[in-house]
């Protein structure tokens, strides 16, 4: 049996391949009664859309990808998730690897994602070679970095200063008499947020 195609799905909808398309695309430029049509009749029909003529066609892949340190850490897993929930929501597939807070193997999995042709790149943290940003720029790649902020410029970021939250902290328990102070930090080998924070202290 051949496979559905993009106009078997329109004419199961009752509506035009472009208003498909932007379904499966872009949904929330679709009414909800619309995508709700579109999306039962991918559905009855067993429809996958064709990943590499879509990405020729448009020149995007609706992929981001993200490089987080580990997923061990329950941070970074719902951070992930908020973030695939968001994207999804958008008709955009969020692609994630993982760098165990190792420089090089962030920068070979960057590779690997620019390869398989993301959209953009999320990344953790700000401390890294400079080279791993250019690498990004000279291949026309947005990228984001999260989880820490940088009041002097750099790359683009959605995070908070970790240092003077640190500090602010320190001095609440100054504040409230204490001097004998102990902190137990994560791993500051190639985590500046971690650093950023025992730094405050």
């Amino acid at each position: 049996m051949a496979s559905a195609s993009l106009d078997d799905v329109a004419r199961r909808a009752g509506v035009s391949t472009a208003t498909v398309s932007r379904a499966l695309n872009a949904p929330q430029m679709v009414r909800a009664e619309t995508r709700a049509r579109v999306e039962a009749a991918v559905a009855a029909l067993g429809y996958t859309p064709h990943f590499g003529g879509r990405a020729l066609a448009s020149n995007r892949t609706n992929t981001i990808g993200a490089v987080i340190p580990t997923m061990e850490n329950a941070i970074f897993a719902r951070g992930v998730q908020a973030m695939e929930d968001e994207l999804s929501e958008r008709g955009v597939t969020l692609l994630v690897a993982t760098s165990h807070y190792d420089a090089a193997r962030e920068a070979r999995q960057v590779r690997a994602l620019l390869a398989r042709g993301v959209d953009a790149v999320a990344l953790i943290g700000r401390a890294r070679p400079d080279a791993a940003y250019e690498a990004l720029r000279a291949r026309g790649v947005p990228f984001v970095t999260l989880w820490s902020a940088d009041a002097g410029g750099g790359p683009p970021f959605a995070g908070f200063d970790n240092r003077a939250a640190a500090q602010a902290m320190a001095a609440l328990v100054l504040d409230h008499g204490h001097r004998r102070i102990a902190m137990i930090a994560g791993v500051t080998a190639g985590n500046d947020r971690a650093a950023a924070r025992v730094a405050g202290v």
